[in-house]
């Protein structure tokens, strides 16, 4: 069968053994958070119903399309490490700003919490606990 095939084909290569587990383990990150997502944006951050439509639908668009996009220009450029090593580049960027936004007070003050604090604002905690 030529399922069987592929499976033989990962397992005789460990570059693609390793990236299958990834997948598979992003996939099963994805389907054990995601039901969440919808109550925590209605019932915690207050959104619309439409709003949260709205968001998933552009989100996937906004997914499709950037995708696609990165695909044709991948194929255009030819070299694939060029264009992997700027996707990462921009990922870490894109993290970096996430944790300044993060540490700017501004979550703090609509009452978003974030899972991940900076060391200087375990401070305020301490008082909490006791």
């Amino acid at each position: 069968m030529p399922v069987f095939h592929s499976v033989r084909h990962i397992r005789a290569h460990p570059q693609l053994f390793l990236l299958a587990f990834m997948i598979f383990v992003q996939g099963s990150a994805y389907g054990s958070t995601l039901p969440y997502l919808s109550i925590t944006a209605i019932r915690e951050l207050g959104m619309s119903d439409q709003a949260y439509s709205v968001l998933v639908f552009v989100t996937s668009a906004s997914a499709v399309t950037i995708s696609v996009s990165l695909g044709i220009l991948s194929d255009l450029i030819g070299d694939r490490r060029r264009i992997m090593i700027a996707m990462a580049l921009m990922g870490v960027a894109a993290m970096a700003r996430s944790f300044s936004f993060f540490s700017s007070g501004v979550h703090s003050r609509h009452g978003i919490r974030h899972p991940v604090l900076p060391v200087g604002q375990f401070a305020d905690l301490r008082g909490c606990a006791g």
